[in-house]
């Protein structure tokens, strides 16, 4: 039987808790919500007129609690910065049912790897990087410290959040500055009340979702307080058609078109924040929680029909901020992140025999920064993490076996600078951090790395017109549990591995001009990285492998955007990035001089709109990759992609409903063609394969998706 027909009474109570604890405090919220934001903010979300609007330098949010990208415009706050930075405002522009890693997508330089249609899991990489090198934040809390895991994206709720930031390798010290590919932050600015607003949304392959999300405002004599709340519901059944060539790669003659089976998936996420000015302190609380739950597929030529994945996670986190004096104040947050996994292949269609894994993953997170300011020039911020991560596998198959606690300790102490010089034209970040981390399993031996950090950044501003940015940074990532310690089933661990090591230098060159109803830019920046002791899984034995270190690989591209806004009512973006530069340095036997897998020769994206707001908002979307391989070896290679979106949102009333459609891949796209021998390509020796980002992973066609909101109170 198929795995969406059956009936999980064990697990239904966990969803049904979750959504209605949610929805009971959020529901409240949206009925005197808006008039929350009539009184102390505008209704599209921004601050109130009277509120600050932090006029000081570019430099100056080092000093809150959160290093808030964008607190005017995001994209053009961001690409003022020293770093090489990228952020985006979520609001009505942005289609409802676009996910964060459709924010990150559309970067240059950053690619977005799926396992296939809605819902999938979804993990971005940097300039090359794997997903474990690049950091991710929620309002500046961790979620993978020092490279602990990938992050999958897609159980990040986008709704839930003001503004999506991205560094793209060097970023703040505090901030994961030593994070090989750079860090994302997903940011909640605590001065914006958000609009209340309810979706709707039903599409292709059952596709359907539900989301919620309000906020207010209280006055009382010590200061002011704030509360919001976002909770969403999505599902799908995930059986879109797929292509498969019957496991006969030589032979096209038995290719068929089949629907994708055990691909469904539920799942219900939510954010709550709560926000205090009691004048020298500012109190915040983060309560982020996910569950889901859904089948594994399998790759197009070997379904399931009965493996499944869940997932249960909570994160909670507590920040003070302490203004002691003019130019002295106090940071501190603790955090715990508890994760549940449960994974069963009880038909051994997956993995190595028979498995019922049951992981338990516990984070304690604690950190604490001073942030002064002796001149007005300058500012500096010295901080101290401390992390301890806790991991248990557990198998339940026949006897079932405990496996051993593994443990890490991580320790970061970093001081972090920022200068304004030439009155504000040239501004400068400089960090130096220390980096030590401990890992322990009871049969295995302990890992240890101990390193110094150092990274800096520069940007000038010669004339309104022209910037100029450049920046360098060395950093590093500990090997992740399941590479040192394997996980009992598929991956065998290597206690072995040395950490990965990267450095990075990168710069660019950017023209903008702006009229009274003209203004674009364009940029062209260049990067250089070098990655020491790269790890990647090698096939030991079938279905087995093991995580080696494949060596030193080189990567350096180009990276171009443009934007172009016409009176308001017409916008252009287009980016283009080429990594010629991808090779593998040093490596096994038959690696060296190959292009480093998973990193696309050339990464295309663009988009055109047309909007009268709020009334009619119409957008042109287009991504497309060509050039990627699977393996170190460059015998697996992928098609290119060339997929275009259309947008289309309608409000009759400023006050009333909206209607959304989206159409992703517009033509239809899931095949494409790759040379039977990638080691002697032939124009005319091509066979059909499915579209992918991970192999054997095939990526869906044309899918609709109609969303009806309303965000009542707005005006």
């Amino acid at each position: 039987m198929c795995g969406w027909h059956r009936k999980r009474s064990d697990g239904a109570v966990v969803p049904a808790v979750l959504l209605g604890a949610l929805l009971g405090l959020t529901l409240p919220l949206l009925g005197v919500g808006g008039v929350a934001c009539a009184e102390d903010g505008d209704s599209d979300g921004k601050p109130a007129d009277d509120e600050p609007t932090d006029e000081e330098g570019p430099d100056k949010e080092i000093e809150t609690s959160v290093d808030v990208l964008g607190r005017r415009d995001a994209a053009s706050e961001a690409r003022d910065r020293p770093e090489s930075a990228f952020a985006r405002d979520i609001d009505a522009s942005v289609p409802p049912t676009t996910a964060v890693s459709d924010v990150l997508q559309d970067v240059p330089g950053a690619t977005v790897r799926r396992t296939g249609g809605p819902l999938s899991p979804a993990y971005v990489s940097v300039r090359g990087s794997s997903s474990q090198q690049v950091a991710v934040f929620v309002d500046g809390v961790p979620l993978n410290s020092f490279g602990a895991a990938a992050v999958d994206l897609s159980q990040l709720p986008l709704r839930a959040f003001d503004r999506v930031g991205l560094y793209r390798g060097y970023a703040p010290a505090h901030l994961g500055g030593f994070a090989i590919g750079g860090a994302v932050d997903l940011i909640t600015d605590p001065r914006v009340v958000p609009t209340p607003r309810v979706e709707v949304g039903v599409g292709s392959f059952l596709t359907r979702r539900v989301a919620v999300s309000a906020g207010r405002r209280l006055s009382f004599p010590l200061g002011v307080a704030q509360v919001r709340a976002h909770v969403a519901y999505d599902g799908t059944r995930g059986d879109y058609p797929t292509f498969s060539n019957r496991g006969t790669f030589y032979d096209d003659s038995d290719d068929v078109t089949r629907r994708r089976a055990n691909n469904h998936r539920d799942q219900v996420s939510g954010l709550l924040h709560l926000s205090a000015d009691l004048g020298r302190f500012k109190l915040r609380l983060l309560d982020a929680p996910v569950w889901s739950d859904g089948g594994v597929a399998g790759t197009y030529d070997a379904e399931t029909q009965e493996a499944s994945s869940r997932t249960v996670q909570n994160l909670v986190h507590g920040r003070v901020e302490w203004r002691v004096a003019k130019g002295v104040t106090f940071h501190s947050g603790v955090g715990w992140r508890v994760r549940s996994e449960r994974y069963q292949d009880l038909l051994g269609e997956v993995g190595v025999g028979t498995q019922d894994l049951r992981n338990q993953r516990h984070s304690i997170d604690g950190d604490l920064s001073v942030a002064l300011e002796p001149t007005r020039w300058l500012t500096l911020r010295p901080s101290i993490r401390n992390q301890v991560l806790l991991f248990r596998a557990l198998n339940f198959v026949g006897e079932g076996a405990r496996g051993p606690l593994q443990r890490r300790v991580a320790l970061q102490g970093a001081i972090d600078a920022g200068a304004r010089l030439v009155g504000e034209r040239l501004r400068l970040r400089a960090s130096l951090g220390v980096l030590a981390v401990e890992d322990r399993s009871v049969d295995a031996p302990v890992a240890t790395l101990l390193d110094v950090l150092p990274g800096v950044a520069i940007v000038g501003q010669p004339t309104p017109w022209l910037t100029a940015h450049a920046s360098f940074a060395r950093a590093v990532r500990p090997p992740t549990f399941l590479e040192l310690f394997g996980d009992r089933g598929a991956v065998v661990g290597n206690p072995s591995l040395r950490p990965e090591r990267g450095t990075q230098l990168d710069g660019g060159l950017r023209i903008q001009a702006a009229g009274a109803s003209v203004r674009g830019a364009v940029e062209v920046g260049g990067w250089l990285r070098e990655v020491q002791d790269l790890i990647v899984l090698v096939p030991n034995s079938a279905r087995v492998a093991v995580p080696q270190n494949l060596g030193r690989v080189r990567l350096a591209g180009v990276e171009t955007w443009g934007e172009l806004f016409l009176g308001g009512m017409f916008e252009g973006r287009v980016g283009l990035t080429l990594t010629p530069g991808n090779t593998i340095v040093d490596g096994t036997n038959g690696t060296v001089g190959n292009r480093t897998p998973h990193v696309p020769l050339w990464q295309a994206h663009g988009s055109l709109s047309f909007a009268l707001d709020p009334w009619l908002r119409v957008e042109w979307r287009f991504t497309g990759t060509g050039g990627t391989y699977d393996s170190p070896s460059n015998f697996f290679g992928q098609a290119a992609r060339p997929l275009h979106d259309v947008f289309l949102r309608l409000q009759p009333s400023r006050k009333g409903p909206w209607l959304a459609v989206d159409v992703r891949n517009l033509f239809d796209t899931f095949i494409g063609t790759a040379y039977r021998n990638p080691l002697r390509p032939d124009p005319d020796d091509v066979v059909r394969v499915n579209l992918q980002d991970f192999r054997g992973q095939p990526l869906p066609g044309r899918s609709v998706m109609l969303t009806l909101g309303w965000s009542p109170g707005a005006s």
